[in-house]
C-alpha cells in the first residue's frame, strides 16, 4: 500500500497550482486535458515538497502518478482521455 500525502496540502498551494497550470480562469463546462491535470498534481506536490523539511521529503513522480491514476480511475476517463473542470 502507497501512502499520498494529500492531507499536506493546503488551499494557498492549490490556489497557486492552478495559476501555474494556466487553469486559473477555466469555464465550469471546459475541459482538461489529461496531461494538464497531470501537470496540476506536479505544480502541487512540488510546491508541497518546498514547505517540508529535509527529513519529510516526498517522491514527486511517485505521489503525482498514486494520485493521477486515482483521479483518473475514480472519474472513468480513460474512455475520452478528458476530465470536465467541474465534473
Amino acid at each position: 500500500m502507497y501512502v499520498v500525502t494529500v492531507y499536506l496540502i493546503d488551499i494557498w498551494n492549490m490556489i497557486e497550482a492552478f495559476r501555474e497550470a494556466g487553469l486559473g480562469s477555466l469555464d465550469s463546462a471546459a475541459e482538461v486535458p489529461l496531461n494538464l491535470l497531470e501537470m496540476l498534481l506536479t505544480c502541487v506536490f512540488c510546491a508541497l515538497n518546498k514547505r517540508l523539511p529535509n527529513s519529510a521529503q516526498i517522491d514527486v513522480p511517485d505521489s503525482v502518478q498514486s494520485l493521477f491514476s486515482f483521479l483518473v480511475c475514480a472519474y472513468d476517463v480513460y474512455v475520452y482521455f478528458i476530465l470536465y473542470a467541474f465534473n
